[in-house]
């Protein structure tokens, strides 16, 4: 057994969306280790692990090489972050969601001699440990808080002096105010708001004035679908999980669904709304449907929450999905979701670069 093992991880601040290459060197050759993150956001506690075998030269490319067990198997290059798992002792139905995007998800790594169950072990020796910044805020992204009538919320602008496409980002029915998403939507170039004030983001000065687009989760996904039907100021609503009388819309609009969502049949519903505008004779709708995958579509890479909490309605919500299913469909629908901005919100030649 090697004591002498090296952690390498690269990068080892990035944003939550981008991958991270992990690689252990300098352990026995044929050494079973296992691969340990934890996650501390307030008081929620998250943990993973895998069971891996060096090879012939004493290394794990987790890129490269499968994980022979703990929470997942097979070869999956973030493995460690979406099977991440309330640790022991938690309540039931924890989600993690990041409510402070001015620092980053603390991701501590170690690897440990041996194929342990990390869920029962209680702080066993590792061989080497590392840290790990995973960022919803890019660098040089500004968080403007907004306070103006009876609007709240926060504005997003990427670096640089713009204009940049506009984007309004809103969530269901839970309750309170979350802007994570807002924050990597701008830290991927857009001027993103987290509230239903069009026309207050078209007259910013650092955003295109030619339309906005929408991103809507769950029971908002209602609201970005009515604004699509009734508002002349939109490019592109996408719809999560949910569906509306849309033939008057003339804007592209994507619909994203889980085949698995237990908590409303949201492909049923995209169908229903794609037949009506098919009815009368439109082509403006992208349809996404993804097997194995639950209601609460996130950004790549975030733990897959089956049952959650729902603080407003005071209740306990299954949302569906298979934990590896629902975080290929998250990767996937995340790439296309930033295509479908860029392609019917950016009217303008450059953009940011992050």
């Amino acid at each position: 057994m090697s004591s002498q093992a090296r952690l390498l991880v690269t990068p080892a601040t990035a944003l939550v969306d981008d991958k991270v290459d992990i690689t252990v060197e300098r352990l026995a050759p044929r050494q079973p280790v296992t691969l340990h993150a934890r996650l501390l956001e307030g008081t929620a506690r998250f943990q993973s692990y895998a069971h891996y075998r060096a090879d012939d030269t004493g290394r794990v490319v987790v890129a490269k090489q499968p994980s022979l067990g703990g929470l997942y198997t097979g070869v999956d290059q973030m493995g460690l972050f979406w099977s991440m798992q309330p640790s022991p002792g938690q309540k039931p139905g924890l989600r993690l969601r990041k409510k402070d995007v001015s620092t980053p998800f603390l991701v501590d790594l170690s690897v440990h001699d041996g194929h342990l169950d990390m869920m029962e072990e209680q702080n066993p020796a590792a061989l080497v440990t590392t840290r790990l910044e995973r960022w919803y805020l890019g660098k040089g992204v500004k968080r403007i808080p907004l306070r103006e009538g009876r609007l709240r919320g926060a504005l997003f602008l990427p670096p640089g002096e713009g204009p940049f496409p506009g984007v309004i980002d809103m969530f269901g029915s839970t309750g309170g105010f979350a802007d994570y998403r807002s924050a990597l939507l701008a830290s991927r170039g857009f001027a993103t708001l987290g509230t239903e004030a069009a026309d207050w983001l078209l007259g910013h000065p650092k955003v295109q004035n030619h339309g906005v687009g929408l991103v809507g989760t769950s029971k908002a996904g209602e609201i970005v679908l009515a604004m699509a039907t009734y508002m002349k100021q939109l490019s592109d609503p996408s719809a999560v999980d949910t569906y509306l009388s849309v033939e008057k819309s003339h804007c592209p609009i994507m619909f994203v669904t889980g085949e698995d969502d237990m908590n409303i049949p949201s492909v049923f519903h995209a169908n229903k709304a794609i037949a009506r505008m098919k009815a009368h004779g439109k082509t403006n709708y992208t349809l996404l449907k993804y097997p194995g995958t639950g209601h609460l579509i996130e950004p790549p890479y975030t733990p897959h929450c089956g049952f959650y909490f729902h603080p407003a309605f005071r209740v306990y919500v299954y949302a569906g999905g298979e934990s590896k299913a629902h975080t290929a469909a998250q990767e996937d629908s995340w790439s296309k979701i930033l295509d479908f901005l860029r392609k019917n919100v950016d009217k303008c030649e450059t953009r940011s670069k992050l």
